[in-house]
């Protein structure tokens, strides 16, 4: 039986967060993001996070589901804590895995925006 572990709705976007996204990096930040950070950034409403993501479960955004593929050491911590964590899109199981990051299955990033829904759902 799945269970949504996660939900967030993005708020705001930096200028440049389009860009990162273009480069299939979709980097997410609580409402308390450093002001250095800020232009990059899909900024969300919620860090609680209620169970650690793991290999296997499904991130959504919005209506678009994508594989979890690995999750780096403090990517649920930092997630958690600060509302950050990197979802890095792409085909490349053995590129080397990012403290901070969630690697998922896909040939290219979700189209993603304000109001944009994001959901882990575990396996």
């Amino acid at each position: 039986m799945s269970q949504v572990i996660y939900k967030t709705e993005v708020i705001r976007l930096g200028s440049e967060a389009m860009d990162a996204l273009d480069q299939n990096l979709l980097i997410l930040f609580g409402q308390e993001v450093p002001e250095i950070l800020e232009d990059m950034v899909f900024v969300h409403n919620n860090n609680e996070v209620l169970a650690e993501p793991k290999k296997g479960d499904y991130l959504l955004v919005d209506e678009q589901e994508f594989e979890i593929l690995s999750v780096g050491e403090v990517a649920y911590q930092n997630l958690s804590q600060l509302g950050h964590c990197t979802l890095t899109f792409g085909e490349n199981q053995d590129q080397e895995i990012l403290p901070g990051s969630i690697y998922l299955k896909s040939l290219r990033a979700p189209k993603a925006g304000v109001g944009s829904i994001i959901q882990i759902i575990q396996a």
